[in-house]
């Protein structure tokens, strides 16, 4: 049931908002994730949320990469008119609780919310980052990334791209984009190397929206183990600290402060210059 709420003395129970899951699957599902992703469908289902889903129809064949995947959920959400949020999960992905996850990201109100995902290599770095200098072109090609590597680890905070390991968007976002909202762009500039998932986030950010990360979703990269930030006592805490020193000697902040000219930029929220016809 919804939570019930009071308005000119009646008692009315407040609809829950509409949300769809979007599971990209690749070559070699992880079939054991299909259950803890109905799992999360049905708990949500069951508390009153209208729930829908696009998860078997997003295989990521030979030429069907993980944008096209995530192309397909993006513009299937779009037909239906009812749902409020959008949220992706990536199958190689791991939680204490899905549905509790889901709905403490949906509580924030942000326009897109992330838990931290590390990458799969070592030394498993959280995949966030800030944009240090956004390029002349207007588009990801030349703008200038940089990782974030300290944060706060008990509350919210602003990042500018991130994986994609679970994602919350709100509908106006996906509204306000244009197709294809995921795509692997030229590269051109040093140290400019983006996934599907980054270029979605900087494009939003160009529109004017904000990404928000969620430190303490308990989410785990499924490699060899499920890596989660908090684990890394011998792989990412012993590299945090050297990573931190090259980066300050390279004359760049690494903390989670966004860089204000760059903010400045994005809140014009003009979007990206046209990068296809």
């Amino acid at each position: 049931m919804g939570k019930m709420v009071k308005l000119d003395g009646k008692v009315f129970e407040e609809k829950k908002p509409g949300i769809m899951l979007g599971r990209p699957i690749s070559r070699n599902p992880m079939w054991e994730n299909q259950i803890v992703f109905q799992r999360a469908f049905l708990e949500l289902a069951d508390q009153g949320y209208t729930m829908y889903y696009d998860d078997m129809e997003s295989l990521n064949w030979w030429l069907n990469h993980h944008s096209s995947a995530r192309n397909h959920i993006f513009e299937t959400f779009l037909l239906r008119e009812d749902c409020d949020y959008l949220v992706l999960v990536d199958d190689d992905t791991s939680f204490d609780s899905l549905s509790e996850s889901i709905k403490k990201m949906i509580a924030h109100d942000k326009d897109m919310v992330v838990a931290v995902c590390c990458c799969k290599p070592s030394p498993h770095f959280p995949n966030l980052g800030k944009f240090q200098k956004l390029g002349e072109s207007g588009t990801i090609c030349d703008s200038i990334p940089r990782h974030i590597y300290t944060f706060p680890e008990d509350k919210i905070f602003e990042v500018d791209f991130s994986s994609m390991g679970l994602t919350v968007i709100k509908r106006k976002v996906v509204e306000k984009m244009q197709p294809p909202y995921c795509y692997f762009p030229p590269h051109y500039a040093t140290h400019n190397v983006f996934g599907e998932d980054v270029t979605f986030f900087f494009n939003a950010k160009m529109y004017g929206f904000e990404l928000w990360c969620d430190p303490t979703i308990r989410l785990g990269h499924l490699g060899y183990t499920a890596w989660h930030y908090k684990d890394r006592a011998d792989h990412w805490l012993d590299h945090r600290d050297k990573l931190v020193k090259e980066a300050k000697e390279q004359g760049w902040d690494c903390s989670h402060n966004l860089v204000p000219e760059v903010q400045e930029q994005f809140k014009k929220g003009e979007g990206p210059k046209k990068m296809f016809v």
